[in-house]
């Protein structure tokens, strides 16, 4: 729906924004357990280097993944030492694979100490050490 010439944007409150780029509810733990949900908050220095990589990737991303409590780490599947459960790990999901592999090359780039990369799905973390692996099925 456009009004004025202009497309119609919706807006978000500054409370839910972590950065420019990325909001509070868009990295929030996906559990649905409300005030049982005991996921820690996005770390703040690995936010500041994802807006870096936003900012220079150009284009929105779509997060499928952010901070997770434990019980939906372990739901999901997630790795015990998971980085998603210290706020410090992002899914994106990519419609073009071409896309996907152009983000990895970008996050290498950027130094991110853990990239896993499928044909749709990229994730990020900073871990400490140097890890790569891929998802054969996402």
């Amino acid at each position: 729906m456009q009004r004025s010439g202009l497309p119609l944007v919706k807006r978000v409150s500054a409370s839910d924004r972590i950065t420019l780029h990325f909001r509070k509810t868009e990295l929030a733990c996906r559990c649905r357990r409300g005030a049982g949900c005991d996921a820690a908050p996005m770390d703040g220095r690995f936010m500041e280097r994802l807006e870096k990589i936003r900012v220079q990737w150009g284009f929105p991303l779509i997060v499928t993944s952010g901070v997770r409590c434990p019980w939906w780490n372990t739901k999901v599947g997630g790795s015990p030492r998971s980085q998603h459960l210290f706020g410090k790990g992002v899914d994106f999901y990519f419609d073009d694979p071409n896309h996907a592999t152009a983000f990895v090359a970008l996050a290498e780039k950027h130094g991110y100490g853990g990239i896993g990369a499928g044909i749709h799905l990229v994730h990020l973390d900073c871990r400490d050490g140097h890890a790569r692996w891929t998802y054969d099925d996402k």
